[in-house]
C-alpha cells in the first residue's frame, strides 16, 4: 500500500506541477483596446472600473470611452443615442473615433474614413462593449500638420 500511495502522490505532484505551468503561460492581461497603428501594435489594458474608461455618459444619449496605453497613446470613440450593434462608417455616422497619439498633446487623429463593427454595447446589467475598428485617421491641428495614420486589427472591449 505504502508503494502505491508514494506513486499516487507523485502523479499528483507532477499534475499540479503542469497544471501551473500551463495557467501561467502567455499574456494573461485582458485589453480595452489592440490595434496595429502604422504597423506598430497598440495595447491598453483594461482599467479596475469603469469610470477610469468613461469620458461622459448619457445614459440612452451618448456614450464616451476611453482606453491608453502605458505609453499615453490610445482611443476615443463616441457613440450615439439610437446605436446598437451593426457596422457604422467613420466619419458618416453617429460613431466617432480618434486616435490620440500622447495623451493631451496635439496632433489628435480623428477617423475620416474606415469602419467600426459593434459587437455588444449593453448597460442593463453592468457594462459591456464590443466593436471592432479599421480606418485611416488624418491629425487635426490648427498649424497645418495634415499626417495620416492606417489603422488596422482595431478591437476594443469593455466588461464591468
Amino acid at each position: 500500500m505504502k508503494k502505491y500511495f508514494l506513486q499516487f502522490l507523485t502523479a499528483v505532484a507532477v499534475l499540479v506541477l503542469v497544471a501551473c505551468s500551463k495557467s501561467d503561460e502567455g499574456d494573461s492581461k485582458t485589453y480595452a483596446i489592440i490595434a496595429d497603428i502604422d504597423g506598430v501594435e497598440l495595447k491598453a489594458e483594461q482599467k479596475d472600473s469603469l469610470q477610469q474608461h468613461i469620458y461622459g455618459i448619457a445614459p440612452g444619449k451618448r456614450v464616451g470611452l476611453f482606453a491608453y496605453s502605458s505609453d499615453d497613446r490610445g482611443f476615443y470613440i463616441s457613440i450615439e443615442e439610437g446605436i446598437g450593434s451593426g457596422t457604422y462608417e467613420l466619419g458618416n455616422s453617429g460613431v466617432n473615433m480618434t486616435y490620440i497619439k500622447e495623451y493631451n498633446t496635439p496632433p489628435y487623429y480623428y477617423f475620416e474614413s474606415g469602419t467600426v463593427t459593434i459587437l455588444e454595447l449593453d448597460q442593463s446589467d453592468g457594462f459591456h462593449f464590443k466593436a471592432t475598428f479599421s480606418g485611416e485617421a488624418v491629425a487635426y491641428v490648427w498649424e497645418g500638420d495634415d499626417s495620416i495614420v492606417q489603422v488596422t486589427n482595431g478591437k476594443f472591449e469593455l466588461n464591468f
